[in-house]
């Protein structure tokens, strides 16, 4: 039951972090949502075996880091959650690439382990990001900011709703753990099958409750359309320099010969 508040706690914090005043929450929210993509999906394009030409994109969670004093701990716990899946499929590449590449004359490894080790690096560095931007934003700046870019309505909707409905869940279980556990009395080990019969039990109740939520919901005039909750403040100078300059910044990451030659001396390979 103890992780299951810790649960809740992290997710009351992210909308903690979004209510500060720094310059980093000041941005305008479709600015930072639009160098978040772009990073993504520059990130996204390099090739499985560059490693060295990624490290110089790490400045851009550092500034945010920086500009938002947003404590590392509380970004670095969230990224954790997701490094188990991470490692789970870069593990495979040492086994399933076997060429070899040669860093020095004397030094040589498997291709594997560089492509394993940049699926780690970009995975971080997407993780990071991601989690920056909504401790940044909120959510509900973040679907405000979705919306005026002319995200489908159907998937911003969902959005707020899978956001809103995990609290719902995570009560709803801490709920069937805490009786659970006075049913057990001394015995405070939970075996697989009461595990299974939580599941069960959580999923039909998360049924019901999605189904009263819609009937109140409709009973109130929802008609498929979430109303703004507060009016993001207009684009200004510094908003669109933001944007250009670390825009360039990717490109010149991505493209500077410069910065080829960091991923040509980890790969031990020369043009």
């Amino acid at each position: 039951m103890k992780n299951i508040s810790n649960a809740i706690a992290n997710l009351h914090n992210l909308d903690t972090l979004a209510q500060k005043k720094t310059p980093a929450h000041l941005l305008n929210a479709k600015i930072q949502l639009l160098t978040s993509i772009f990073f993504v999906i520059v990130v996204s394009s390099f090739s499985r075996t560059f490693v060295g030409a990624l490290f110089p994109l790490f400045l851009y969670p550092l500034a945010i880091l920086s500009l938002s004093e947003i404590p590392i701990k509380a970004v670095s716990q969230r990224v954790a959650w997701a490094l188990p899946f991470v490692f789970f499929v870069a593990i495979w590449n040492p086994i399933l690439e076997t060429n070899t590449v040669h860093l020095t004359k004397n030094i040589s490894v498997s291709s594997g382990w560089i492509s394993g080790i940049s699926i780690v690096i970009r995975s971080l560095l997407a993780t990071s990001t991601i989690i920056l931007l909504v401790a940044c934003t909120g959510i509900p700046r973040l679907t405000q900011a979705l919306k005026n870019l002319k995200m489908p309505n159907t998937l911003v909707m969902l959005f707020v709703l899978i956001y809103r409905f995990l609290f719902v869940i995570v009560h709803e279980a801490e709920r069937l753990t805490r009786a659970q556990q006075l049913r057990s009395g001394k015995n405070t080990k939970t075996r697989p099958k009461q595990v299974a019969r939580i599941i069960g039990v959580l999923l039909v109740r998360s049924v019901e409750r999605s189904e009263r939520i819609h009937t109140a919901m409709t009973a109130r005039g929802f008609q498929n359309n979430l109303p703004l909750i507060e009016k993001e403040r207009p684009l200004s100078f510094i908003d669109i320099a933001w944007l250009f300059a670390w825009l360039t910044f990717f490109v010149v990451c991505r493209f500077h010969p410069m910065f080829q030659f960091l991923n040509f001396t980890i790969q031990g390979t020369h043009p």
